[in-house]
C-alpha cells in the first residue's frame, strides 16, 4: 500500500531497509511491527526462512550478541497449522 512505499522509500534515503522485528523489554512487554534498521544491523542480512535474534542490553547495545539460524521453512510451517487446526476441530 502507498503508506508502506513511502516508509521504504523514507527508509532507503536514509541508508536503511525495513525488517519485520519483535522486541521483548525487560518489563516482559513486547511488540512487533516493521521497523527501519541500519544495513550493517543483523536483521538486515536476514535471508528467507532464517531466524535471527539480535541480543541488546547495556552491554550489548552498538554490538548485539547475535543467535542465527534456519527456520521451519514453509512446508513445516504449514504441516504445523494444518495440525493445529484438525486439533481445534477436534476439540470443537
Amino acid at each position: 500500500n502507498e503508506q508502506m512505499v513511502q516508509r521504504l522509500e523514507a527508509a532507503r534515503e536514509m541508508g536503511l531497509v525495513l525488517r519485520y522485528v519483535a522486541r521483548f523489554d525487560a518489563n516482559g512487554k513486547a511488540r512487533v511491527g516493521v521497523e527501519a534498521v541500519r544495513e550493517d544491523h543483523p536483521l538486515a542480512s536476514l535471508l528467507p526462512c532464517d531466524n535471527v535474534f539480535a541480543i541488546e542490553s547495556r552491554w550489548y547495545r552498538d554490538n548485539p550478541l547475535v543467535i542465527r539460524g534456519p527456520g521451519a521453512g514453509r512446508d513445516v510451517t504449514a504441516g504445523a497449522i494444518q495440525s493445529d487446526i484438525n486439533r481445534l476441530a477436534q476439540l470443537l
